[in-house]
């Protein structure tokens, strides 16, 4: 079956003398299906997103038209959208019907998949065609109008080729409202200043006057009255001197008020100034100036008033200066200065706290005296009773004496001048003490040892031990009745005057002569040196085993086999063999009461 597809609806095209027994399928799904959507049909678009249409082919057993097939005429959008949202067709001659019924006051964009497309904005109804000459979608025509973008009475804008709308900005048909932050540049009273009358004027930034020179008056008629009430601060900073008339400040009673400077031409009176006598402010607002006064406090620094002035605490008569602070007092000058006619602690010794103290008294007398023979902790001096540990004294006075130490070091020798037959040292711990190297052991050498174990037998560990008379005792014994493997776990060499296992000399193979026999377990590894029959028998040997058998005559022997199975090397057969005279036949044990028998003269 073969059809043939039109490039631009891909309408069905059956090939002549194909589609037998199918043809009305085909017209039917390629053709005719196709045709009808192509005139009249309508796609509903209806979710937030970006589509891609392409053109979708008809065949015997389906149309496949489906949701994202290129040939409808109607383009259906509505529903919700977020944003201007894209359809993506085919970018051939062909034309479609876009109606627009989306929601939030979004355009949809009809276009190729490498092209600009055009925008059917919210609520139009639109012809989009391809237009040839410039590769590209065009509207031929739109229903009347856009659709209001926002909502009701918001002011309409371009928002990216479709009207918008916004609540920053609003028109009810009487009242103009902007919320929107930023400048609203323009005069009220058309293009000249004018006068206005508002219910409240207010402003997010200074209000300047133009020209610089004008005056502003405000001045209400009949019995109105001006409030200035900011939510902050209110400041007149007039740069000439002003007044302030028939003006009370605090209303008709007494108020509060901040003044850099408040003066009075006579007496000051009233509660509130013996409250504030009582405990008065700065004085001479931001300056210094001089006052006298019972009792002075501050909560910060008192700063005298010039680099080089001096500060003084001069009281009359016999009046005393008390400096009792809460926290410490630091008197700390930055040249030499004196403390005259005080004692530190009264009258009697006192207990305090320095950086430094400083003794100018003459060598030869201390400096201060101590009492106590109490520890003094951190107390780090230059000398010891004279001495440095560059030039350290005696221990003990002037001469030697005892000490206890938990540790005891020296970078040169330790010298003991102790008489012999008396102990240098005296250690009561048995703990080795490593890299301790002595010039003999308990009295003897290395050239002259002791006896090891003592008068007893002991034990030891040696990388070689010889001796030059026999060597005897039970261990010994012992050892050589069943002695290790030679070079302990690993192979190891060694010299012997005769090597030999169970069966005798390992260098040997051992002969076993013998008339008419029949094999022993024992023969194993042996050669038999025969002059009669042997018999190998059943249920001796073990695979691995090897006996060798020489007919040691002038005359044929025969060698029985018929208690096991024996091959004749390189063949398969079994049973009884002849060993030639002076011939030699080995017979290998390869598993159970089986042998291979090979050998010279053998048949």
């Amino acid at each position: 079956m073969t059809i043939n597809y039109t490039t631009l609806l891909a309408l069905g095209q059956p090939v002549t003398g194909t589609e037998s027994g199918v043809w009305g399928n085909v017209v039917n799904n390629s053709v005719t299906t196709y045709l009808d959507s192509a005139i009249s049909g309508t796609l509903s678009l209806t979710t937030d997103a970006n589509v891609t249409l392409t053109s979708t082919q008809g065949t015997a057993s389906a149309s496949n038209l489906g949701t994202t097939s290129a040939q409808y005429k109607i383009l259906s959008c509505s529903g919700a959208r977020s944003t201007i949202r894209t359809i993506t067709v085919p970018t051939n001659s062909r034309a479609y019907v876009v109606m627009n019924n989306t929601t939030g006051g979004f355009g949809v964009t009809v276009k190729g998949a490498a092209t600009t497309g055009v925008t059917v904005n919210n609520g139009e109804y639109a012809v989009v065609a391809w237009n040839q000459s410039t590769g590209d979608f065009v509207k031929l025509g739109s229903s009347a109008g856009a659709a209001a973008g926002g909502s009701n009475t918001q002011v309409q804008f371009n928002n990216s080729g479709v009207l918008g709308g916004s609540a920053s900005m609003t028109w009810n048909g009487t009242v103009l409202t902007s919320t929107f932050g930023g400048p609203h540049n323009g005069t009220v009273g058309a293009t000249t200043p004018a006068s206005g009358a508002f219910t409240t004027l207010s402003a997010s930034s200074a209000v300047t006057l133009s020209p610089a020179s004008s005056t502003v008056t405000i001045s209400p008629t009949g019995t109105g009255t001006v409030a200035i009430s900011p939510a902050g601060t209110l400041t007149l900073n007039p740069t000439a001197a002003s007044t302030i008339n028939n003006m009370s400040i605090g209303a008709s009673t007494a108020s509060t008020g901040a003044f850099t400077t408040l003066s009075a031409s006579s007496t000051v009176s009233g509660t509130g100034f013996s409250t504030y006598l009582a405990s008065p402010p700065a004085i001479g607002g931001t300056a210094a100036a001089a006052g006298t006064f019972t009792s002075l406090t501050a909560t910060g620094a008192f700063t005298a008033n010039g680099s080089n002035a001096a500060v003084s605490i001069s009281p009359t008569g016999t009046g005393t200066v008390a400096i009792s602070p809460g926290g410490a007092v630091t008197i700390n000058p930055s040249a030499a200065s004196t403390i005259n006619n005080t004692s530190i602690g009264a009258t009697t010794a006192s207990t305090g706290r320095f950086t430094t103290v400083t003794s100018t008294i003459a060598t030869g007398t201390a400096p201060f005296t101590v009492a106590s023979t109490t520890n003094v902790a951190n107390l780090n001096a230059s000398s010891l009773n004279g001495a440095t540990f560059a030039a350290p004294g005696p221990l003990g006075s002037t001469t030697a004496s005892s000490g206890a130490h938990t540790t005891l070091s020296c970078s040169g020798q330790f010298t003991s001048t102790v008489a012999t037959g008396t102990a240098p040292l005296v250690i009561a711990s048995t703990t080795n003490i490593p890299n301790l190297n002595a010039s003999s052991l308990n009295g003897a050498t290395f050239a002259a040892p002791g006896s090891i174990g003592s008068t007893t037998a002991g034990s030891g560990a040696f990388t070689t031990l010889s001796a030059s008379s026999t060597v005897s005792g039970t261990g010994f014994s012992t050892y050589l009745a069943a002695p290790p493997p030679i070079g302990g776990t690993t192979p190891a060499a060694g010299t012997f005057t005769t090597l030999s296992d169970s069966i005798g000399n390992v260098r040997t193979i051992v002969q076993n002569s013998q008339a008419t026999y029949t094999l022993a377990a024992t023969d194993n590894g042996k050669h038999i040196l025969a002059t009669g029959t042997i018999t190998v028998p059943a249920s001796i040997f073990t695979a691995g085993q090897v006996i060798t058998i020489v007919n040691n005559t002038a005359s044929n022997l025969t060698i029985t086999t018929s208690a096991v199975t024996c091959y004749l090397a390189g063949t398969a057969t079994t049973g009884a063999r002849t060993l030639a005279q002076r011939g030699i036949a080995t017979v290998l044990c390869i598993a159970a009461n089986t042998f291979i028998i090979s050998g010279g003269g053998l048949t």
